[in-house]
């Protein structure tokens, strides 16, 4: 063997032994780049498929509305009940997220409608037989608030959910689900002075008007 074949075999295997280390340097310091640092959270929800709060809405509505019918207290005895002690009406007749939410009800009757709020897409409705300065208010829409639809069957809490947004979108696409197949046809304007008769449910404020969000509505 020649002294200059010995000596370039001799320069390959030096260039390999510089190489191969860069090489693999090079390729760790990629996958370092690559990867992401998730906090706590990010790492608990990691795999887990998006919320759909529309897909919960479609499976959930039905139900809660059968039940707020078949619950359904006469207003004349909700508010007597209330007027004595609500939190005893909340514990017989409503439902409630803890200890520090407020009560919420299912209702039902008939009253006459009142001046509209074009704005809010509410109004008043005189109902018989509850006291007098207990208002009570419908959301004849197209705007549609509060979370009364998913905290009156006292099943949905927000343990049940990853995070508050979850929790109020759930609360946001009941109410869309209202507006779409409850109230679509109706203008509150168009019906002031006529008789109604209202299912829904409302979350009490102390003292408050009761606004109920509707999911049974007939205007007789």
């Amino acid at each position: 063997m020649s002294q200059q074949s010995s000596a370039r075999r001799r320069r390959l295997r030096s260039v390999r032994r510089i190489v191969l280390p860069i090489g693999v340097a090079a390729l760790l310091l990629g996958m370092a780049m690559d990867i992401t640092v998730l906090t706590t959270d990010e790492a608990a929800d990691a795999g887990e498929p998006d919320f759909d709060a529309e897909e919960y809405a479609d499976e959930h509505f039905d139900a809660i509305v059968e039940q707020i019918i078949e619950r359904a207290v006469p207003a004349e005895e909700l508010a007597a009940a209330v007027a004595a002690d609500v939190d005893a009406a909340g514990e017989e007749y409503g439902a409630r997220a803890d200890d520090t939410a407020a009560w919420t009800f299912p209702v039902a009757f008939e009253g006459t409608v009142g001046e509209a709020d074009a704005v809010n897409g509410t109004a008043p409705v005189e109902v018989e037989g509850i006291p007098d300065g207990q208002e009570v208010i419908v959301q004849f829409g197209p705007i549609i608030n509060g979370s009364a639809l998913r905290d009156v069957t006292g099943e949905v809490h927000l343990g049940s959910f990853r995070n508050q947004m979850e929790y109020q979108s759930v609360a946001t696409e009941l109410n869309t689900h209202v507006r779409e197949n409850v109230v679509a046809d109706l203008d509150a304007a168009e019906i002031e002075a006529a008789t109604v008769t209202v299912v829904g449910a409302f979350s009490r404020a102390p003292g408050g008007s009761w606004l109920v969000t509707p999911v049974l509505v007939e205007v007789n």
